[in-house]
């Protein structure tokens, strides 16, 4: 935050790139269209319609997905020959070349660099070689990756299918082309000031990572018995000295039991030391019933009353997400549910693919899930839903995971091993002490990254508008 409030935005207004036309620039700046300074605007191919085959090494072959955020050419995972290569002569790619995306993602813009080539592209990505004289490269580059370039392209889409431009239309982007001088002060101006803004936007990113871990250390202490400890100590604090280390619960601090690839997991959690009163237990225990809805995949029907779900219906912020799930009839759906239905409380396990995307069910809705996903219908007598949900988002469940994960063709963990899966339990009022405290330290943590996303958010409009003001002559 302290380094993009830094940076100069004095000259910088909030115009929109709908409003910048031919009258907004300087007089002595000329519009040209982009054709008339290229020397070659052109496309590739895809090497296989010319039963050409993509190799393990070789020749480049860059795609939109290979071009990042600043440009870069990035993570090749196709080559080609140099037959290939040669074959499609049209496309190969030199140093400097801009390349602009025109179908599937529009707009994407990279410039290939001197250790990118030999390289080709296919006919996603057209091929913008300029003519050297009187124009600077990075100027051009820039101003395709600006708000008005980008506006304009969008307009251009075609297709009913895969969004696309053509290469008239990439031809026909009109350049406000200042004196070659000027260029060069309006590039290296971008750039001082994008130096600025990457400089914080690195740091925002760095504190996102850093909550992440926050959150798992919060997790790994408070299935430990740490972190009720330490807010156990905290109350004491307030009413007399605390007691001397001695005459605490023992809780384990021994080095050489951590994990040596997580120092959050214990080396063998099982026979890690807990809290006095605490246990371990297999979550098989503490549940009333573990288990999966029958193998036979139920039909689809339009309209369908019951979702049924997959991994794919469980979100990255641990949601359900009934936008898109599949839909059953009413005869599948009550004869699947004879074997275990979802029902608030219960959480859902993903155990193929992605393995521990868990979801607390909190609503009251009619649904099944497939067989991807196991249902855990926790104990209440034993233990509360909320705590033994927040457990299976630990870094100590992890290594449950890893220690029963079968790797076939996708990796799973059957129903069997879930229910060996081990559990620290303390008494039920600690449970939900624990799990007030973690809310609480979640909330926070909350607050702090929703912070740091408004000011990603921002800086990412400061870029654009400094790209705005750039291209209208007010940036220098």
């Amino acid at each position: 935050m302290t380094q993009i409030e830094r940076i100069n935005t004095d000259k910088i207004s909030g115009d929109q790139p709908d409003q910048l036309n031919q009258r907004s620039i300087p007089e002595h700046w000329s519009w040209v269209k982009l054709g008339d300074i290229s020397a070659k605007i052109t496309k590739g191919s895809t090497p296989t319609s010319y039963k050409f085959q993509y190799q393990s090494s070789g020749v480049k072959f860059i795609r939109t997905e290979n071009i990042d955020s600043e440009g870069k050419v990035f993570g090749i995972t196709k080559f080609i020959n140099d037959e290939a290569n040669n074959f499609l002569k049209r496309s190969q790619l030199k140093e400097k070349d801009i390349l602009f995306s025109i179908a599937g993602t529009i707009g994407r813009v990279g410039v290939v660099s001197k250790n990118d080539i030999p390289a080709n592209t296919n006919q996603a990505l057209a091929i913008i070689r300029l003519i050297n004289s009187n124009v600077l490269h990075p100027f051009i580059y820039y101003y395709l990756t600006s708000p008005i370039v980008q506006s304009i392209a969008q307009k251009r889409i075609a297709g009913v299918g895969r969004a696309n431009i053509s290469l008239i239309d990439v031809s026909a982007f009109q350049i406000p082309l200042p004196p070659l001088a000027e260029q060069k002060k309006i590039v290296e101006k971008i750039e001082e000031l994008f130096s600025g803004l990457d400089s914080g936007v690195a740091s925002l990113k760095k504190a996102k990572e850093q909550i992440k871990l926050y959150r798992q250390s919060v997790l790994a202490a408070a299935f430990s018995g740490r972190l009720h400890q330490d807010s156990t100590d905290s109350r004491i604090d307030k009413i007399k000295e605390k007691k001397s280390a001695k005459s605490k619960n023992p809780v384990n601090s021994n080095p050489d039991n951590q994990n040596p690839e997580n120092p959050l997991i214990p080396a063998n959690p099982g026979s890690d030391n807990l809290p006095v009163g605490w246990k371990w237990v297999k979550l098989g225990e503490v549940s009333l019933k573990i288990g999966d809805v029958d193998h036979k995949m139920p039909k689809s029907v339009e309209n369908g009353k019951y979702p049924y779900l997959s991994t794919k219906d469980l979100t990255d912020d641990f949601k359900i997400n009934f936008d898109n799930a599949k839909r059953i009839s009413e005869n599948d759906f009550h004869q699947l549910s004879k074997k275990i239905k979802p029902e608030r409380g219960d959480i859902i396990f993903s155990r193929y693919g992605t393995i521990g995307r868990n979801v607390l069910v909190e609503t009251d809705i009619d649904f099944l899930v497939s067989y991807s996903c196991a249902i855990i219908k926790p104990d209440s007598k034993m233990i509360t839903s909320k705590y033994l949900y927040l457990y299976t988002l630990s870094p100590l469940i992890k290594s449950e995971i890893k220690k029963y994960t079968v790797q076939t063709t996708q990796a799973n963990v059957g129903i069997s091993s879930i229910n060996n899966f081990i559990v620290p339990l303390p008494s039920k009022e600690i449970q939900q002490q624990i799990v007030l405290e973690i809310e609480k330290r979640f909330s926070e943590a909350d607050n702090l990254e929703k912070a740091i996303d408004d000011s990603l958010a921002k800086s990412e409009l400061l870029r654009q508008s400094i790209l705005s003001q750039a291209f209208s002559g007010k940036l220098v």
